[in-house]
C-alpha cells in the first residue's frame, strides 16, 4: 500500500510539474525571438512545489506551491528565496482529474502554506496571510485557517497570530505540539516544524503569541530595527538606565 501510494505521489508530481514545463515550453516557442538559455527574468518568473502532504485516504496531495515574483506580492519581511507568503495550496487529485489552486492568493499578496489534514479528510489546515477585517494588503500576521473541502470555504481560528519561525531554522524548531518526533508530514519546511496539530477532526491545538504580537515571517528583518528604536526613545527620554 505504501509503495502504491508513493508510486501516485510520483506520477502526480510529475504531472504537476509537467503542466508547468508544457506551458513554459509553449512561452518560449511562441517568442521566436528567445534564447535557449535562461536568465534571471526565467528564474524569478518560476514556480515550484515547497511541500506536497497526502490525504488520509491516498486519494489526493495538498501542494504548496510558490508563486513566481509579480506585481501586487509584498517582499521584504523575511528572505525572499525562502518567504512561503507567495504560496498557493493546490489540490491534487490521483486520480487524473485537474488539479486546483484553492486558495488564490495573488490577488490579495496572501500566502498559504503548511497544510495538514484532518484524519477523515474533510478539512484542511494551513498558515496564512490572508487580509480580512480591513487589514493591509498582503496581511499583516500569520494565522491559523481551515478549509473545508465540502463547502469549499475557508475559517481563520483566531485574529491571534500563529506563533512561528524563518525558514532558516532557529529555536522553535525544538518545540512540538506533539508528542512524537515531527517527521516530514508534520513540518512546514526542512528547518520548520509546524506550529499547530489536529485533536481530532473538529479540533486544533496551536501555539499563538500574545495579543498585539507579530509572527516572526512578518517583521524577521524589521523586528531588530524596530526594537532598537523604541529602546533609544526611552534612553532619550531618561526612561531607561544605561552604561557606557
Amino acid at each position: 500500500m505504501m509503495c502504491r501510494s508513493l508510486i501516485f505521489l510520483l506520477l502526480a508530481l510529475a504531472s504537476f510539474f509537467g503542466a508547468m514545463a508544457v506551458g513554459l515550453a509553449s512561452a518560449v516557442a511562441a517568442d521566436p525571438q528567445s534564447s535557449a538559455d535562461l536568465d534571471i527574468t526565467d528564474v524569478l518568473g518560476m514556480s515550484y512545489i515547497d511541500r506536497a502532504v497526502l490525504s488520509p485516504d491516498g486519494r489526493t496531495l495538498a501542494i504548496s506551491v510558490r508563486r513566481p515574483v509579480g506585481s501586487g506580492e509584498v517582499y521584504g519581511r523575511t528572505a525572499y528565496e525562502v518567504d512561503p507568503s507567495r504560496d498557493d495550496i493546490w489540490l491534487v487529485p490521483l486520480d487524473g482529474r485537474r488539479a486546483e489552486n484553492i486558495t488564490q492568493g495573488r490577488s490579495l499578496g496572501a500566502g498559504f502554506w503548511c497544510p495538514r489534514w484532518s484524519s477523515d479528510g474533510r478539512r484542511l489546515a494551513m498558515l496564512s496571510t490572508r487580509p480580512e477585517k480591513g487589514e493591509v494588503h498582503g496581511g499583516d500576521n500569520v494565522r491559523l485557517y481551515v478549509y473545508s473541502l465540502k463547502d469549499r470555504t475557508f475559517a481563520r481560528l483566531s485574529d491571534r497570530a500563529v506563533m512561528n519561525q524563518t525558514r532558516y531554522g532557529g529555536s522553535m524548531f525544538n518545540v512540538s505540539v506533539e508528542a512524537e518526533p515531527a517527521i516530514q508530514g508534520k513540518r512546514c519546511s526542512n528547518e520548520e516544524r509546524a506550529p499547530y496539530a489536529w485533536l481530532d477532526n473538529e479540533r486544533l491545538i496551536a501555539l499563538l503569541v500574545p495579543t498585539g504580537q507579530k509572527s516572526t515571517l512578518i517583521d524577521e528583518f524589521g523586528r531588530f530595527a524596530g526594537k532598537a528604536a523604541a529602546d533609544a526613545a526611552l534612553i532619550r527620554d531618561g526612561r531607561e538606565p544605561t552604561v557606557s
